[in-house]
């Protein structure tokens, strides 16, 4: 085995007990969010669709947790 491989698999191997660490089941910043949207209201009304920073957000999470639990089991991420 070549010396890259085995340090990407180290790597690897660490990635995984850290991602494992992570605390994922935080509460959703639904209040925050909310803010930012009446905070910049005028900015996003500019936008040609209704933006919805909540919506968006949410997508984005999953994305991560999605792609967080494929790595953790040693999936290939789709």
């Amino acid at each position: 085995m070549e010396i890259s491989k085995i340090k990407g698999d180290i790597m690897k191997q660490d990635l995984i007990k850290c991602l494992k660490k992570l605390d994922l089941q935080n509460g959703f910043p639904y209040e925050d969010l909310n803010l930012i949207e009446d905070t910049y209201a005028k900015e996003l009304s500019n936008f040609p669709s209704d933006p919805s920073l909540i919506e968006d957000f949410n997508d984005f999470c999953l994305i991560i947790a999605g792609s967080v639990s494929y790595a953790i089991e040693g999936k290939k991420i789709p």
